[in-house]
């Protein structure tokens, strides 16, 4: 095999395997919605209330 064969078949081998690696981390979502209603004890929606989300794991919230 010639020497310019073996370093287009090498850069090639790891571009691939770089988009490979690189896949799963395209699925992160950086932000979601949570859609729901907000109710009293007794099942009434009460208006105008508001909602923190808290990351057990990082104390984050928003």
């Amino acid at each position: 095999m010639k020497s310019s064969t073996r370093i287009a078949v090498l850069i090639a081998g790891l571009l691939s395997g770089l988009l490979l690696a690189l896949a799963p981390a395209t699925a992160q979502v950086l932000y979601g919605t949570v859609v729901g209603t907000v109710t009293d004890p007794t099942g009434a929606a009460i208006p105008k209330a508001s909602v923190t989300v808290v990351n057990t794991a990082t104390g984050l919230s928003r």
